[in-house]
């Protein structure tokens, strides 16, 4: 079936006596199925192609006038969208296309974790100590973690790459969760723990990896006095990352500043993870190395 003319259905007066009354019955039905295409402008491409048992056919198909393909729905229910689709505004927005997959772009990208697992690390040359965090009583050999020392400074190293889904460019937020061994006493009040955080400038495949740089952090969520064997988190700065690229890497060491005097905290710190926050805009990567 080719484009739809106006026939003049739409403006038909309905009546409820004999004919008209068969009239109404089945062509109000017909309008309501299509009354608001035939009343459209002709000059738009819209065309019906109707229903067949052939699933690979089109029910419904709109054009531009070259004519090409705007987008279709098959009698199957698939909906094919030849060229990109865009779900938003210019700036914020998910464009969906064969090239590059699910893009996001402005205020709709994401945030994910990049984890380090406290327990995966590898000590350094003054290891916290493994030891036993919980159990079962005495059927349970228990469950460990790595806790650092409150008066040396202890250390854990591991290496950190950039996922493809990442958004090029864009900062990470590194931080540390964690859990202290007692309540804190009081005495000084507001008691923390400073966690260092040492790494190799963020590198790509080909380029040449120089000194480490260290950032700090001591100010945990949730901010109260510290409470035994609860989960807290403390984040450090964000790490600028302008003209880097998926697969780029950062080899670190993950230490507890026990020494300095902004470590207030008496006891153990246990560690639970390590991760950082990134932004996503894509699933992955258009290509293996690199992305659009």
């Amino acid at each position: 079936m080719g484009l739809l003319p106006n026939t003049g259905m739409e403006t038909a007066t309905y009546g409820t006596d004999g004919w008209n009354a068969i009239y109404t019955a089945n062509f109000e039905k017909i309008d309501t199925r299509l009354g608001p295409a035939m009343r459209a402008d002709p000059t738009e491409d819209v065309e019906i192609e109707g229903s067949t048992s052939d699933d690979t056919k089109m029910a419904l198909k709109v054009t531009n006038s070259t004519p090409d393909e705007i987008f279709s729905i098959r009698n199957d229910g698939l909906v094919n969208i030849p060229n990109t689709m865009n779900v938003g505004d210019t700036t914020d927005k998910v464009v969906v296309d064969n090239v590059n997959a699910v893009r996001l772009h402005g205020d709709t990208t994401v945030f994910e974790d990049l984890r380090i697992d406290g327990n995966m690390t590898r000590v350094g040359a003054t290891p916290p100590s493994f030891a036993k965090f919980k159990n079962n009583g005495s059927g349970s050999t228990g469950v460990y973690l790595q806790w650092f020392s409150s008066s040396t400074i202890n250390e854990v190293h591991f290496t950190v790459q950039l996922p493809h889904s990442w958004k090029e460019g864009s900062s990470i937020y590194p931080h540390v969760h964690w859990i202290p061994k007692t309540n804190a006493d009081g005495s000084p009040a507001n008691q923390k723990v400073r966690w260092g955080f040492e790494y190799t400038p963020i590198t790509n495949i080909g380029d040449v990896f120089s000194n480490t740089s260290i950032i700090y952090a001591e100010d945990h969520h949730i901010t109260e006095e510290l409470v035994a064997d609860k989960h807290y988190l403390t984040p450090f700065s964000a790490i600028t990352m302008s003209g880097k690229t998926i697969s780029c890497i950062l080899v670190c060491r993950l230490f507890r500043d026990a020494t300095h005097a902004n470590d207030t905290y008496e006891d153990l710190a246990g560690l639970l993870y390590f991760d950082i926050h990134y932004e996503v805009d894509s699933l992955g990567s258009n290509e293996e190395l690199s992305k659009d």
